[in-house]
């Protein structure tokens, strides 16, 4: 599926561009597959870089105001609450540094595995590439060779009309044509 994915991407982008340079350029924004390990990449960056501040003392403000027009007389009118909460995490079995590690390896295995998909689909896109050139080349001197014997041909008609050549080696031209 992948295969045919990149093919794909290759025959479109070949539409638009003239040079291996373009088209290997044209991978990370054309292949959906590099986007998708890209955002990987940078969700893995993002969840290392919230495991780092994990360490950070917390402070948490809460405040709450509550009216009521309808109370007894006993009961307060207005009542205003206010709360502010510090917290730090002094010892906790280093369950914070170990995630901090576990995120910053998963950081650096998404960064090798774009770099890694990143290079499989440029060798890919270059195999194709050069399949695509040898193709190409193949069909002109399949087509040369076409219009060499075309040539002989008229020529060997021109020698069987003035009875120079035989009909056999004619025929035997045209056989060969065919193939």
């Amino acid at each position: 599926m992948l295969k045919q994915l990149i093919i794909c991407i290759f025959m479109v982008t070949s539409l638009y561009s003239n040079s291996l340079k373009e088209l290997l350029n044209r991978v990370e924004i054309t292949n959906e597959n590099y986007q998708a390990q890209q955002a990987l990449q940078e969700m893995s960056k993002k969840q290392y870089e919230s495991a780092t501040k994990d360490n950070y003392p917390t402070f948490n403000l809460i405040g709450a105001y509550e009216n009521n027009s309808k109370v007894l007389k006993t009961e307060p009118e207005d009542i205003a609450y206010a709360e502010l909460k510090a917290s730090y995490t002094l010892y906790d079995g280093e369950r914070i540094k170990n995630n901090e590690l576990s995120k910053k390896s998963l950081h650096e295995s998404q960064q090798l595995k774009t770099q890694y998909l990143k290079q499989e689909i440029m060798l890919e896109v270059i195999k194709q590439y050069f399949s695509y050139q040898n193709t190409k080349s193949a069909i002109d001197v399949i087509n040369y060779k076409i219009n060499e014997l075309d040539g002989q041909i008229k020529k060997f008609e021109i020698l069987v009309k003035n009875d120079l050549e035989t009909k056999d080696k004619l025929q035997a031209l045209i056989a060969s044509k065919k193939e």
